[in-house]
């Protein structure tokens, strides 16, 4: 692997940075956080109630770990934590009676300074006494948020630090698990982290209702959830579709990943592809009330060395202005042969919050480089057999083969309080995506006994601008015994489509012994194809009596879907329709830990214009909806949650009878999920699940295929994720995963099909105080432990290899 000197000057820059604003240091513990700005630290000390899991031991970890869990900052001098113990503490207290009961073995003490100061200090020593009048900025208490369930205060962590306590239900604003009448969890940056997810692909390896159907080689992040296709470009961030880097979204500035299951046509709007069976979207980070300055250096097999700066300031009387900065930097060899693959991301969040007005800005940029791709290979009607799956080290298809993609994005958002009970928000965001890729078009296998395959060698070239905006407002009313929580929003995106294809002449290869001949390629001149606006206007009002504990949410968005279609870079059609998305859910909590719930709710696809050769040529086919029924249980056991939902999804298919093609068919998912996470016992965290998935063809041509499985649908997927530490040795850390895919079809008459398969993941962290006395993470994971070699997803009859054993070690230094 070699460097320009371009390349080792940004790394140079990076770490001269990172020394430079790490040079001076900082002794408190950060809020976990973001809490609402009203209350002050007094007040959190001496009412808030706090669940907490502080083993004996050393004091500065137990006083670290109680600032954490309190959402408070606190200051200890240093000199008096050398050799001094606690006998820690577990249940539930207000932070003040846990901090005495930290400290009743020692002589120290506590005092507040005013509403805003907390110190531990020794009264027998007189420069403490007068260190005990240190005034802190205003603290607010975590996990109190707005009347209004504001976006930009983050719900808290959860016990074991992988998920939250909930999460964005679209125009419905933040809500907790157990008042969200749907299935979604929240993943964090701890989980994204210790588990070294570079992608958000990879962070949402741990849930039993996503599978990727793109090898990483391969740079798309597509998934499915609940059986149903998430096309990457359907991904949003905080809020806004069409805003994420388009094929792949680096997880370096990503604080959050939020995954809802389901259509969410009502919360959401439409996203630009119409995908359906889930929203997954992307909470940016803020900075912290305490300075970040952190340096990280990774490698992964087989050569890929990185660097990834993290660097976050809050400035004001009371630290209301905050900066954030992620950029990250790696190149290197990839996991299969000749692979290649170059990443550069920057990204910049900046925040203000103040009493009644919070505002965020949110710039980035992402530049990717992949050589020699993995290309996923159809398996025609025709075969008579799958082949076994060839050496997954390796391309079939060639080293000439590349991806190069360019994103930057811009969005800002705005949230006004007029009252305490109403609430004004807006958002608007601009993303331009730039992409060029020589690759196999349309490998398809011919004959499944030898491994023998065509494809025809291809350019393209690439160009979205997306523009994507939002305002509405929210308000909490009472009305006798009964409160409502009342939404109105209007949403919008567009997308201007430049891409073209220049193909060659067909190939002829082998799976098991390729045939690497450099085809000549050309790279087009992308011409506008189509320019698509999705516009939508929302309504909801969630009714609610007995503090909550029985919940109606009743709500209907109008979408409308306008299209210009162009061919060779001219006008030719207008597409323009509209359509009605009614919801409603409701939930029970007939224990304030057991959620009941139910809800009805439907997603939106645009309809298509009818292509040649049908006889319907030209007709305008209107946007067609996903009708989703769901029922749950989730049962919160203080430290560890288990969820368990049932569903049934039906979906529009087009289909062709008599030469006109239609909306007749359908696709009809049911299915069973099961969900856990949390910390079950003390230094043990699990996180996973399980999906049992019944997904049928319905209303086919003929009737033909009426009954048979869905390509690409597995009957079964379970995940298992463990994160344990080992008490024998401080600060170490151990983590599993097992991933399990039941069989898939291969064809829609099930005669072909790919059989299970199971991976299984292990990795390690151990958090020491290393050079200059900082505090320091090493993570070593390693991906498919066993290095097995399977054909993943058959996904639309395309096969797509796993990936082979790969290793990722990374080094964080904080300053």
């Amino acid at each position: 692997m070699q460097f320009t000197s371009r390349e080792f000057r940004i790394w140079l820059l990076c770490g001269t940075a990172v020394l430079t604003l790490g040079s001076a240091p900082v002794y408190a513990q950060q809020s976990a956080k973001p809490v609402p700005a009203a209350a002050t630290a007094a007040q959190a000390f001496t009412s808030a109630r706090v669940a907490y899991d502080i083993p004996p031991g050393a004091l500065e970890p137990a006083l670290k770990k109680w600032a954490e869990l309190s959402g408070l900052k606190l200051l200890v001098p240093s000199n008096h934590l050398v050799a001094v113990g606690t006998q820690g503490l577990a249940g539930t207290f207000t932070p003040e009676q846990a901090l005495k009961l930290l400290l009743k073995p020692t002589t120290l003490k506590y005092s507040l300074s005013g509403v805003r100061s907390i110190a531990v200090f020794d009264p027998t020593n007189s420069r403490d006494a007068h260190a005990q009048v240190t005034t802190l900025p205003a603290i607010t208490v975590e996990g109190e948020l707005p009347k209004t369930n504001s976006t930009m205060i983050a719900p808290p962590v959860y016990a074991g630090g992988q998920v939250a306590t909930g999460g964005q239900l679209g125009f419905l604003g933040n809500v907790g698990v157990m008042n969200t009448p749907f299935n979604q969890t929240s993943y964090t940056t701890k989980m994204i982290e210790d588990r070294q997810a570079v992608s958000v692909r990879d962070a949402l390896q741990f849930d039993p209702s996503v599978r990727t159907y793109t090898s990483s080689v391969l740079p798309y992040d597509n998934i499915t959830i609940r059986g149903f296709n998430i096309n990457s470009g359907d991904v949003s961030m905080n809020g806004l579709y069409g805003m994420v880097p388009t094929s792949y979204a680096s997880s370096i500035f990503v604080e959050r990943v939020e995954v809802l299951k389901g259509p969410s046509a009502l919360l959401n709007g439409m996203p630009i592809n119409g995908s359906v069976g889930g929203t997954v979207n992307l909470v940016t980070k803020r900075a912290t009330d305490d300075p970040i300055t952190r340096l990280t250096t990774s490698y992964s097999s087989d050569a890929r060395a990185g660097t990834h700066i993290d660097l976050g300031r809050r400035f004001g009387d009371n630290k209301e202005f905050g900066i954030r900065f992620n950029g990250a930097f790696a190149k290197g060899d990839g996991p299969i042969d000749d692979n290649k693959d170059k990443l550069g991301v920057a990204a910049l969040g900046l925040d203000y919050r103040g009493e009644r007005l919070r505002v965020s800005v949110d710039a980035g940029y992402q530049d990717r480089t992949v050589d020699n791709i993995q290309n996923s290979i159809q398996a025609p009607a025709t075969i008579a057999a799958i082949p076994t799956p060839p050496p997954n080290d390796r391309s079939y298809i060639g080293p000439w083969t590349y991806v190069k993609t360019k994103d930057q994005f811009g969005m800002a958002r705005a949230e006004f309080d007029i009252t305490p009970d109403i609430m004004l928000y807006a958002a608007a965001g601009a993303h331009e995506y730039k992409t060029q890729q020589a690759f196999g078009s349309f490998p398809q296998l011919t004959a499944a006994a030898n491994g023998n395959f065509t494809y025809t060698p291809s350019g393209y070239a690439g160009r979205f601008l997306e523009l994507a905006g939002q305002t509405g407002i929210r308000a909490r009313v009472e009305t006798g015994p009964v409160s409502h929580l009342l939404n109105a929003n209007f949403s919008t995106v567009q997308r201007d489509n430049k891409n073209a294809t220049v193909s060659g002449t067909l190939r002829a290869s082998n799976i098991y012994n390729p045939v690497y001949i450099s085809p000549p390629i050309t790279i087009p001149n992308p011409l506008r194809v189509s320019v698509t606006q999705l516009s939508s206007y929302g309504v909801s009002d969630t009714m609610s009596v007995l503090n909550e504990r029985i919940q109606l949410t009743l709500g209907v968005r109008k979408q409308q879907v306008t299209t210009d279609a162009y061919a060779g870079g001219a006008y030719r059609s207008t597409y323009d329709s509209g359509k009605v998305s009614p919801a409603f859910a409701i939930l029970l909590k007939p224990w304030s830990n057991v959620s009941v719930y139910a809800n009805y709710i439907e997603g939106l696809q645009a309809g298509s214009v009818v292509q040649a050769p049908s006889l319907n040529v030209g007709e305008v086919l209107p946007p067609q909806p996903t009708k989703q029924k769901e029922v749950g249980v989730k049962l919160d056991w203080g430290r560890f949650t288990t969820t368990f939902s049932a569903f049934d999804i039906e979906q529009p298919n087009t289909i062709t009878t008599a030469g006109i093609l239609s909306y007749n068919g359908r696709q009809r998912n049911r299915g069973l999920e099961f969900n856990f996470f949390g910390e079950v016992t003390e230094g043990v965290r699990l996180l996973g699940g399980a999906m049992v998935l019944d997904s049928i063809q319905a209303k086919t041509v003929n009737g033909t295929n009426d009954g048979r499985i869905v390509v690409g649908a597995p009957n079964h997927q379970i995940n298992l994720g463990a994160d344990v530490d080992i008490p024998m040795v401080r600060g170490l850390s151990v983590n599993g995963l097992a991933v399990h895919t039941g069989p898939q079809y291969v064809n829609a008459v099930n005669t072909l099909s790919i059989p299970s398969w199971t991976r299984y993941d292990l990795g390690a962290r151990y958090e020491f105080v290393g050079l200059w006395d900082r505090p320091m993470v090493f993570r070593f994971n390693v991906q498919n432990v066993a290095n097995a070699n399977y054909w993943e997803s058959s996904i639309n009859s395309f096969l797509i290899l796993n990936n082979p054993r790969t290793y990722h070690a990374s080094l964080t230094t904080s300053f």
